[in-house]
């Protein structure tokens, strides 16, 4: 069973904060958008390059895009599936 004894989970949010601050991530999201490709979301693989983000994609995402329809996005992160939803259109 984990116990919380110690301090191994306070120090590792302390670390993480100082890691992430506002500015440091407003100045990360802001080399993405200088960069060209606008989607900050890109850090973590392009769903139009990478073959197991492609599968998502096209399993996940693609299917229930409708033009007709209203799609709700909770928790967009970086953006790289908001794309889709917004043209909703299919590849």
């Amino acid at each position: 069973m984990v116990t919380h004894d110690g301090d191994l989970h306070t120090t590792m949010l302390a670390r993480g904060r100082a890691r992430r601050t506002l500015w440091q991530r407003m100045r990360k999201a802001a080399r993405y958008l200088v960069r060209g490709d606008g989607i900050y979301g890109m850090e973590w693989g392009d769903p139009d390059v990478l073959p197991p983000l492609k599968h998502v994609r096209d399993n996940y995402l693609l299917p229930y895009l409708d033009p007709t329809k209203t799609v709700l996005e909770i928790g967009p992160g970086g953006g790289r599936w908001t794309r889709y939803m917004t043209t909703a259109k299919t590849i």
